[in-house]
């Protein structure tokens, strides 16, 4: 199984701990932030491709710089 981490040295020991993780520690988004973020994801897939997803929506939404460093960064798998 996949492990996932981020940038601020959290481990995760799959993606469906990574993903609750990352959802319950977001930043404050407006609404419609939230909702242009999470169009991406859908209620069947698998928690890694919502972590995809979700990383995709951040930067189409133009939140990149919310979710880099030590500001909430999306967990990725390890090498």
């Amino acid at each position: 199984m996949t492990k996932y981490s981020d940038t601020n040295g959290n481990e995760y020991a799959n993606a469906t701990e990574a993903l609750e993780a990352f959802l319950g520690d977001m930043p404050g988004l407006t609404d419609e932030e939230t909702e242009t973020v999470s169009q991406f994801t859908h209620y069947q897939a698998t928690p890694a491709h919502n972590l995809d997803a979700i990383a995709y929506g951040i930067t189409y939404a133009g939140l990149d710089a919310r979710f880099v460093g030590d500001n909430y960064p999306v967990p990725t798998p390890n090498a």
